[in-house]
């Protein structure tokens, strides 16, 4: 049997001062768990390295020599850890006082439950975060990529896949919940195996709950459990290297990590069809944006979503290697 309650695994980039704030909340919150903390450190050009070895003697850290992706650097983390539950936690994250030992204690009384995720808030503005997700079907995600759901927030019919509507205080099970803040059982290591390195970033936690529900077990969202998340922080540190707003790098790896986890699970003929969907609602708000910026001159806002949202057309296009086991 694990002596560890729980592994936390932490995957870093460049995220200095989020990830030493993170590490801090963990410490603060005292968690009544016996835990293990292990960081990833994805090559950072930061202080992160020196920061968690001075600061923070219990850390396991690893460090990678380049920038694996999140789903890679985060099975370097799972690999080295020995918890009856393994939490990925983005660097970017708070922990709340109670948190963690509500998820853990949900998970010991829910034997079907293989893994949970919780309801994430921003920390300044309190907005609420899309944290857990129903099956990304076509028309959902069309939905979704078109806008119409932020455009039409109150209409169920286009915002389910967002489940922004109100929802109850009790869990629910879901198709899928965030991996910045996603708790697996250790047996699931074993029947479903770890995240596919195919995916550098984004659709990973899609891709892997889909495979946990597929062995059997079930993915639950716990809206009374809550944590902190700034969100973002990777996607935005790299774009400020790029000296862009919107990343089109992370809108390309976006779009093909969405078109690989599809081919992979539902076959040629619906990944094509996603193509196209991408393909096309790309071009409507590349025109929309390209508009408002003719009728509304010196908002370089405009231009760089116009950039971004053409940059997820070659994501779409561009072919992945097969899928690992």
């Amino acid at each position: 049997m694990n002596s560890l309650d729980l592994s936390i695994c932490i995957v870093n980039w460049n995220a200095e001062s989020f990830l030493v704030d993170c590490l801090n909340s963990i410490l603060k919150a005292q968690p009544a768990l016996d835990y293990e903390l292990v960081v990833v450190d994805n090559a950072s050009t930061d202080q992160s390295v020196r920061r968690v070895k001075n600061l923070f003697p219990r850390v396991h850290l690893i460090v990678s020599e380049k920038n694996v992706g999140f789903a890679a650097a985060n099975n370097l983390a799972l690999g080295q850890t020995s918890g009856r539950y393994r939490l990925l936690l983005n660097p970017d994250t708070l922990v709340m006082p109670g948190s963690l030992e509500a998820m853990v204690e949900f998970m010991d009384s829910n034997q079907k439950a293989g893994a949970c995720g919780c309801r994430l808030f921003h920390p300044e503005t309190g907005r609420v975060e899309a944290s857990a997700r129903p099956r990304a079907t076509l028309t959902a995600l069309l939905w979704h990529l078109s806008y119409l759901d932020l455009i039409l927030p109150t209409a169920r019919v286009f915002n389910r896949y967002r489940m922004t509507y109100p929802s109850a205080s009790k869990p629910q099970p879901v198709d899928w919940v965030t991996g910045a803040c996603l708790m697996a059982r250790n047996k699931i290591f074993r029947d479903v195996g770890s995240l596919d390195e195919n995916m550098f970033m984004y659709w990973e936690d899609a891709e892997w709950c889909y495979r946990i529900k597929q062995e059997g077990w079930e993915i639950y969202f716990l809206p009374s459990v809550k944590i902190a998340h700034y969100r973002g922080q990777s996607s935005r540190l790299r774009n400020k290297t790029q000296a862009t707003s919107l990343s089109g790098w992370s809108t390309r790896q976006y779009a093909a990590s969405l078109i690989y986890f599809y081919n992979k699970h539902f076959g040629k003929c619906r990944a094509y069809l996603l193509r196209l969907i991408i393909i096309a609602t790309s071009i409507l708000k590349a025109f929309l944006w390209t508009w408002r910026g003719l009728a509304k001159p010196g908002n370089p806002e405009g231009g760089q979503r116009v950039r971004s949202y053409l940059a997820m057309i070659p994501g779409a296009v561009a072919r992945r290697g097969s899928a690992k086991g």
